[in-house]
């Protein structure tokens, strides 16, 4: 499963394609632009899509993963375009709290359009391409200004899998780390219940990150315990090659090759 770095293209400054595109990028609260490209630009969308039909095509994976598929967290502006367009289309009268809650809904239309386009592209390309995506889990799945209304999506059936994130580290939370995992794992799961149309989801194990690691194989081990008892399908290994040290423990455990066991 190949996975595409969506929106990020720069972080705070644009590079590659916005070099040669500024107008599709996501613009800094001061008008300047942003390493982000536009959900909101339909050329962009168009872009975006084509990398994904180009990988499928040519190289035929399982499925393709999509990773920063949402719009950069921090105060921002739209591409001029599609901030003209939002603002020809509030009514006139809107306040401030109404034009707030109009422009989150019109993110969040405007990403569900990019992930119904990359889900038409990559099934269009090869039948049978799984499209899955990775999220920070189910705080952002509603009124979040990164906008990734991923149930949404799974219940319109653009999605085949869905994969949340399971970095909390005791490095990082302290003794709330454990409860704030099985919280994130539980929510998650109930949303993707709610669908009516669930499919399997996965937790990152975080190995080694930014926002802290696991010491043993003891802590994969309790990871991989309390997802179970939460009910998910799955989870995949932020990296292998740090996973590496505790994998003949673990193998010889059986703790990988036996969950979710349910």
């Amino acid at each position: 499963y190949p996975v595409i770095c969506v929106t990020v293209c720069g972080n705070e400054n644009p590079t590659g394609i916005l070099k040669e595109h500024p107008d599709w990028a996501l613009r800094h609260p001061d008008g300047t632009p942003l390493g982000y490209i536009s959900p909101a630009h339909p050329e962009a969308r168009q872009w975006l899509a084509s990398v994904a039909d180009e990988i499928v095509r040519k190289y035929q994976p399982d499925g393709i993963m999509l990773d920063y598929i949402r719009y950069h967290n921090r105060p921002l502006l739209l591409d001029p375009a599609a901030d003209q367009r939002f603002h020809a289309s509030l009514p006139e009268g809107t306040t401030p709290e109404q034009e707030k809650q109009l422009m989150q809904q019109f993110k969040e239309d405007e990403l569900t359009e990019l992930v119904r386009l990359y889900s038409e592209t990559v099934r269009t390309a090869h039948n049978g391409t799984r499209l899955g995506i990775y999220s920070w889990g189910p705080h952002v799945a509603e009124n979040h200004q990164i906008a990734q209304c991923w149930p949404r999506w799974v219940q319109e059936g653009y999605l085949d899998l869905v994969n949340v994130s399971g970095y909390y580290h005791h490095d990082k939370y302290g003794e709330k780390y454990l409860p704030m995992f099985e919280q994130k794992m539980r929510s998650a799961v109930e949303l993707n219940r709610g669908t009516g149309r669930p499919v399997p989801l996965s937790f990152a194990l975080g190995v080694e990150t930014s926002h802290g690691r696991v010491h043993s194989a003891d802590d994969i081990r309790i990871y991989l315990n309390r997802a179970a008892e939460a009910e998910l399908d799955g989870f995949v290994a932020f990296t292998w090659n740090t996973l590496l040290p505790y994998l003949d423990e673990l193998d010889q455990t059986g703790d990988i090759r036996t969950f979710p066991n349910h």
